[in-house]
């Protein structure tokens, strides 16, 4: 299945620097694809309740995911 996702240029800045990060630190050489991000952040997401219940807790402060940038 594929997911497309609107992003402003800053939070677009802010995912490519921290995909370059995590390639650094894992020692990748190729570009880290931003997919492998998202599905570690689901598996995240359904390993920590914690995590789960503060991204509940922003999206209901901020529906539109926009508010932090």
């Amino acid at each position: 299945m594929r997911m497309t996702v609107d992003l402003s240029p800053l939070a677009h800045e802010r995912l490519r620097a921290r995909r370059n990060t995590l390639r650094e630190e894992l020692g990748v050489v190729a570009d880290l694809p931003a997919a492998v991000v998202v599905r570690a952040l689901l598996a995240e997401l359904d390993a920590d309740p914690n995590l789960a219940a503060a991204v509940r807790d922003r999206i209901a402060d901020d529906p539109t995911g926009y508010g932090r940038q």
